[in-house]
């Protein structure tokens, strides 16, 4: 919204004109289309940053392929005093209160539709009891819109008998403390264009699993350093997470594929410079104009 309403009031102003778009079309068709309409009409560039965001622009809002560039998202390093070693899931388990040998599957992120939140006390009771002879949890870090939105999860979480295993911690100052500590990362995200959230965990070591059709995830994803399944279907995804926790080579090369790819493409140092490419080729090509 704020891209297409600066657009919308500024593009006479600049010779040249770039817009970040970070959203999937089914929210952008939520917003105001006269946001959508100002950045299609007047952006010379638009950068996304995966391959399914400039998919929907184009399929969904008429924009040109040849407007598009897929620039990375990125997220800063974790704290380098965070523990990633053996003791690196103990605060997030006596945080929420859990065994010290409690398998931990985390989700991160706003409690929304979006999101896939509503999907949590399904999701928890997929889950299998026991993994190994240990207990698997479900925590689920990030703050929900309504108060009432949680207090339905808890309910349906109760009713599905699942509400000893999914914790719900709400915000928190510093997430890698938390995060560190999860065994696998689980987005039951519906649409997002490239969650960040998969990034921080690639960055401690976590895989993801996610949905197929979902967005950008995917393609963080492949290659090994995540694992993606079929669409809302929370036992598939349940079965994937307990396969994952009785094998724990694959889910360590996993975490190991994951975070390479995160220093590789996603950190600042490596992302930024990318981004500042296409800001110095449209600047000359602005000065050519004059």
């Amino acid at each position: 919204t704020v891209a297409g309403v600066a657009m919308g009031a500024l593009h006479g102003l600049a010779r040249r004109r770039i817009a970040h778009v970070h959203e999937m079309p089914t929210f952008i068709a939520s917003l105001d289309p006269r946001s959508i309409t100002a950045i299609r009409e007047y952006g010379h560039k638009i950068l996304v940053p995966s391959v399914a965001v400039g998919e929907g622009l184009c399929l969904s809002f008429g924009f040109e392929p040849e407007r598009i560039a897929v620039r990375p998202g990125f997220v800063r390093d974790p704290p380098a005093t965070l523990a990633l070693g053996a003791n690196r899931g103990q605060h997030l388990r006596q945080l929420a209160r859990l065994p010290l040998d409690a398998w931990v599957m985390g989700v991160c992120g706003g409690g929304a539709l979006l999101k896939g939140s509503d999907l949590l006390p399904r999701l928890a009771q997929a889950l299998p009891k026991r993994v190994a002879g240990r207990p698997v949890h479900l925590v689920h870090l990030g703050q929900f819109g309504a108060a009432r939105d949680r207090l339905f999860i808890a309910r349906d979480a109760q009713l599905l008998g699942a509400a000893d295993r999914l914790h719900l911690l709400g915000v928190h100052s510093e997430p890698w403390d938390i995060m560190a500590g999860f065994d696998l990362h689980l987005l039951p995200s519906r649409e997002d264009s490239f969650p960040l959230v998969v990034l921080e965990a690639a960055a401690v070591e976590v895989p993801t699993i996610c949905f197929e059709g979902a967005g950008g995830a995917m393609e963080f994803c492949a290659n090994g350093a995540g694992v993606t399944v079929p669409y809302l279907d929370v036992d598939v995804m349940a079965g994937a997470a307990a396969e994952l926790l009785n094998d724990p080579e694959r889910r360590r090369l996993m975490g190991a594929t994951a975070r390479a790819k995160w220093m590789q493409g996603h950190r600042i140092e490596t992302a930024m410079p990318q981004w500042l490419e296409i800001v110095e080729r449209e600047l000359a090509l602005a000065a050519q104009e004059r």
